[in-house]
């Protein structure tokens, strides 16, 4: 599913718990515990992962070292442009922040991207 750089077990249950996420709609704390023991882990290993990749997400990026002034009403125009990528607001938020940190034009040149690519698809 994602590339393996570090080819270790820790890695190889990281890739299992994103896999797990990513083909269930809705996960509860069942699911998580069941499954765990069904690939022979112990739950808590388990939750460890999620915890740590959850707190990657949100302690990566941009927006932890560059703090951009943005506007309530253009924050949630850019937020429902990033809802493509998750069904979470707090996380599109996160993304849309990263990405204003990285560039603040950067929706404008997106939105010129993805005009011209329309155009070009026309032709």
């Amino acid at each position: 599913m994602f590339l393996n750089p570090e080819n270790n077990s820790k890695y190889i249950l990281k890739e299992k718990v994103a896999k797990f996420f990513s083909e269930k709609e809705l996960v509860t704390d069942k699911d998580v515990h069941d499954f765990a023991l069904s690939e022979k882990i112990e739950p808590s290993e388990f939750e460890e992962v999620i915890y740590e990749l959850l707190t990657s997400f949100f302690n990566a990026g941009k927006s932890k070292e560059v703090k951009v002034d943005v506007s309530k009403e253009l924050l949630e125009k850019e937020i429902e442009v990033e809802m493509e990528h998750t069904t979470c607001k707090i996380i599109a938020e996160k993304i849309v922040r990263d990405h204003l940190a990285e560039n603040e034009k950067y929706y404008e040149f997106l939105d010129k991207m993805e005009n011209e690519m329309k155009n070009s698809e026309q032709k």
